[in-house]
């Protein structure tokens, strides 16, 4: 059903117009909304910049190894893409060890965290300390 509004650029219509659009979507569709919305805007609900690094990294949940690829990381987590077998095993809240190679220093890293959220394609880690000596140089 399609509403009629009085004035057609007046803030509440065009807002108004934007929901109605939006409560039809499917649900998948107003994610990627809502993640294409806030890279535009700026929105960044991270504490950390994340910087891209393609990184084979072996970690341990639940006394049972699994490899996966780093997908980016921060001084405080890592975003890791594995297969959807391995995923169906995980939840958030597990704690993760994980072995990589550090992004600046080139040294093996041993480090713990927590599965913090689980997407299609891998999840999220939160590390337990900090990523010591990792800097992300500054945007130009």
């Amino acid at each position: 059903m399609s509403r009629s509004y009085k004035n057609e650029n007046s803030i509440s219509a065009v807002t108004a117009k934007i929901i109605d659009i939006i409560l039809k979507m499917p649900f998948d569709q107003r994610r990627r909304l809502l993640s294409d919305l806030t890279e535009t805007q700026g929105i960044n609900s991270r504490k950390h910049d994340r910087k891209d690094y393609l990184m084979n990294v072996q970690y341990m949940v639940n006394d049972q190894l699994y490899n996966g690829f780093i997908k980016n990381i921060s001084s405080g987590g890592v975003y890791i893409q594995c297969p959807q077998d391995t995923m169906q095993r995980l939840n958030t809240g597990q704690p993760v060890t994980l072995t990589f190679d550090h992004p600046d220093k080139k040294i093996h890293i041993k480090i713990t965290g927590e599965i913090t959220r689980i997407s299609d394609s891998g999840f999220g880690v939160s590390f337990d300390d900090f990523l010591q000596g990792f800097v992300i140089p500054d945007q130009l």
